[in-house]
């Protein structure tokens, strides 16, 4: 009766390990954008000693691109309130 929850369980289990250790680690490099988990990380605050990386980039990058994006989305939202209708 709960085998079949197991499985579903296991399986989810393991796709999500390789998504994070293969793919994370493997094939994005330092010079690509941040990855969901960089982003959620940080969003979160996730402190690095308990959980460690969730990508190639270092913290400092990854406060910077954010920062960025956050200015580039307020001068975004500027200019569409500017433009006449």
């Amino acid at each position: 009766m709960l085998a079949p929850f197991v499985v579903l369980f296991l399986f989810l289990f393991i796709v999500f390990i390789i998504a994070v250790t293969l793919l994370n680690y493997k094939y994005v490099s330092k010079y690509d954008d941040l990855t969901k988990l960089e982003e959620w990380g940080h969003r979160f605050n996730l402190p690095r000693k308990s959980i460690g990386k969730l990508g190639p980039h270092s913290p400092s990058e990854i406060s910077l691109e954010m920062h960025q994006r956050s200015l580039r989305s307020m001068a975004e939202l500027k200019m569409t309130q500017l433009e006449p209708m």
